[in-house]
């Protein structure tokens, strides 16, 4: 249960008394609620929560949103807006507070347990950014990170330490000739015009770059540089690199990750309003024509709708967490653990030293597959999991011995609503494996069997214990 401390402000009593109903039993805890701008500062100030939950349009001299800065200004607590209002003009404004999120009332007790869940969970790593970057910025002076000397006209390499040559893979012999074109993975225009700004200026950083390793890999960087030596217009510039590879990958995962459960929040909420539609229908004519045989009828199908919602729900619940939490490194053989049953069973040779670096929700991947093989493939009684390898991509191949899928519905398998169950299952597989890279496709044969093909690029898979492998 999260434990997490919220300030509600809000100037309707029986609005705020009903969040704070509704955020106590979603396991939050709630501190008393406060009317007015001056009133949440001084809480805020006081005894400050892990968020705040504001409305805009609040009692007293101070709206939500001057409200809101003035916390900003105070302490880092991630805001989320609850108001009735959407207007551009208060978009705007709201918008440079830097909110954590914004919800038009009324608001739905997933949509709202949802949103409050990610601002905390965006926070944290926006903390651990931070002082991520904050450690950075002291250990980049240290000799434990890649240093280069640089002849600011040629840009020839002059010296290195070891870290650098750890980091980008080159030899002692393949310094003599290396220049600091050859490192960066892009037109080195923008080099030339910061390291020439460094000639009037006694450091200067030259921000993220993509470079290019030995190996022809790439990483991304984060570089300072200053001048350690001046002779005539010419200089010597020590050029400091340190490695955020990992960081950008799970930077973009993130915001991909973020991109999916909006999606997925939509999804559910649209389906869900189509449903209750119908129910409503059905449940109006119920009422008008209450002597009329069809009653049962009517009802009946009032019941399905109903039925229908509690599946499209209880199916979109074991997705709440995707992208919650950030992608890593994932062995596949136990995850495949959970796919056999008696009668299917699953052959995965040679799986037992494979990593994967994917959403944690990797595991349901395969239960997807696992699923739809039982569903769809009728005869099923055995699938088999292997991996090859080509132009150091890995194709991870999951192959069932049942009726196969039609060739024109290849792609639609993945497309949101397609299938006789939910509509959502495949489609989530992609979304899934999307967040970091994998590809999915479907190429078997009908009358032989389903064959789905997951593409990992290079960087992102790789053998247990090959800790060297770069992401």
């Amino acid at each position: 249960m999260d434990k997490s401390t919220i300030l509600v402000v809000e100037d309707e009593a029986l609005i705020a008394a009903s969040l704070v109903h509704t955020l106590t039993s979603l396991g939050y805890t709630v501190q008393e609620p406060v009317s007015t701008g001056k009133d949440a500062i001084s809480s805020v100030t006081s005894d400050p929560p892990d968020l705040v939950l504001m409305d805009i349009e609040l009692i007293g001299p101070m709206n939500g949103i001057e409200t809101a800065e003035k916390i900003r200004a105070i302490v880092n607590i991630p805001v989320v807006y609850l108001t009735a209002y959407a207007d551009d003009q208060r978009l705007a404004q709201a918008e440079l507070t830097q909110p954590y999120g914004y919800l038009v009332k009324p608001v739905q007790n997933r949509e709202l347990n949802a949103t409050i869940r990610m601002a905390l969970y965006k926070n944290r790593i926006d903390r651990q950014l931070r002082e991520s970057e904050e450690r950075y910025r002291s250990v980049v002076t240290q000799a434990g990170e890649a240093i280069v000397i640089v002849d600011c006209n040629t840009k020839k390499i002059l010296e290195v330490n070891p870290a650098f040559q750890r980091l980008f893979g080159y030899l002692d012999e393949d310094l003599k000739t290396l220049t600091l074109y050859d490192l960066m993975a892009h037109e080195p225009q923008d080099i030339n015009g910061k390291l020439r700004k460094i000639a009037t200026e006694r450091q200067f950083s030259l921000g993220e770059q993509r470079c290019r390793c030995k190996d022809h890999s790439e990483l991304h960087v984060e570089m300072s540089a200053g001048i350690i030596e001046r002779s005539g217009k010419n200089a010597l510039v020590c050029v400091i690199a340190h490695d955020v590879t990992e960081r950008k990958r799970a930077e973009e995962a993130l915001f991909l990750a973020n991109k999916k459960l909006n999606l997925l929040g939509s999804i559910t909420r649209h389906d869900i309003l189509n449903k209750m539609t119908v129910l409503l229908g059905y449940l109006e004519q119920v009422k008008r024509r209450l002597t009329e045989p069809l009653l049962l009828g009517h009802l009946e199908k009032s019941m399905q709708a109903a039925r229908d919602i509690r599946n499209i729900i209880d199916f979109t619940r074991t997705y709440q967490d995707l992208g919650v939490k950030a992608a890593g490194w994932q062995k596949v053989s136990p995850l495949l653990l959970y796919t056999h049953t008696p009668e299917i069973h699953v052959i995965a040779p040679d799986m037992q030293e494979l990593e994967i670096f994917a959403d944690p929700m990797l595991g349901k991947v395969f239960e997807n597959l696992f699923d739809n093989a039982v569903r769809h493939g009728e005869r099923v009684n055995k699938i088999e999991v292997l991996y090859k390898i080509f132009s150091e991509d890995l194709t991870l191949i999951w192959e069932d011995n049942g009726t196969g899928i039609p060739a024109q519905e290849k792609e639609q398998i993945f497309l949101q609503g397609f299938g006789k169950h939910t509509g959502l299952g495949l489609f989530l597989v992609r979304e899934i494996l999307d967040i970091t890279g994998i590809t999915i496709q479907e190429t078997g044969e009908i009358g032989k069997g389903a064959r789905f093909e997951l593409t990992v690029p290079k960087g992102a898979w790789r053998m247990a214990g090959d800790e060297n492998t770069r992401v």
